[in-house]
């Protein structure tokens, strides 16, 4: 677990029924790299071949109650974007409804999950082209207010770090009141100041 790294992509976009899409990764540039002056392109390996497929988990494994359950799996393909996935929930229980749910209402975006330690760079000016980036899972994760917050995060650091509640959330409050809104809007605030923080960036 200590040597897994999270990088995150785009929102989800369901399909309908069960099935969802997006980027697991999207491609910058030296001048657009995320706050921690790291970039991907289309030349960054990511040890997949087109049409590979990955598991995907919510929020890399750390969630205290969902933990590592497979919720299905990605096929992906690299494109001029970035990294494009397209996968099925499998939808066995009550959380994993739940997370349908969560991507329906636009509050779940993905993440890829990689090693540190197969993870490459190099410098470009003052940011960092990501040479290597094996792709090991898809990721579901809560999508922050502002996205370019959400730099290359270390997942041991995530359990402490972020609050675990959003599934509960959905579970007792399905129409998603104004109530609900709310405790959203703060948990996405929550996540991008911390993320701001310990990038010392506020």
């Amino acid at each position: 677990m200590n040597n897994r790294i999270a990088s995150l992509g785009s929102g989800i976009k369901s399909l309908g029924g069960n099935r969802i899409e997006g980027y697991l990764v999207l491609f910058s540039g030296a001048n657009d790299p995320d706050l921690q002056g790291d970039y991907f392109t289309k030349e960054t390996n990511f040890f997949i071949d087109n049409y590979d497929t990955r598991l995907i988990l919510y929020r890399h494994g750390v969630h205290p109650k969902i933990k590592d359950k497979q919720l299905g799996r990605a096929t992906l393909v690299v494109d001029d974007a970035g990294v494009f996935m397209q996968g099925e929930l499998l939808l066995r229980d009550a959380y994993e409804s739940a997370i349908l749910e969560l991507i329906r209402a636009g509050k779940l975006g993905l993440s890829s999950g990689s090693m540190s330690h197969l993870v490459e760079k190099k410098q470009v000016g003052k940011s960092f082209q990501i040479l290597s980036w094996p792709i090991g899972e898809a990721s579901l994760t809560p999508m922050p207010v502002e996205p370019r917050t959400c730099a290359a995060v270390s997942l041991k650091d995530l359990p402490n770090a972020y609050d675990f509640s959003e599934l509960d959330v959905v579970l007792r409050q399905p129409d998603y009141n104004a109530r609900a809104e709310h405790e959203w809007q703060k948990f996405c605030d929550n996540w991008a100041r911390f993320e701001l923080q310990r990038l010392r960036i506020i």
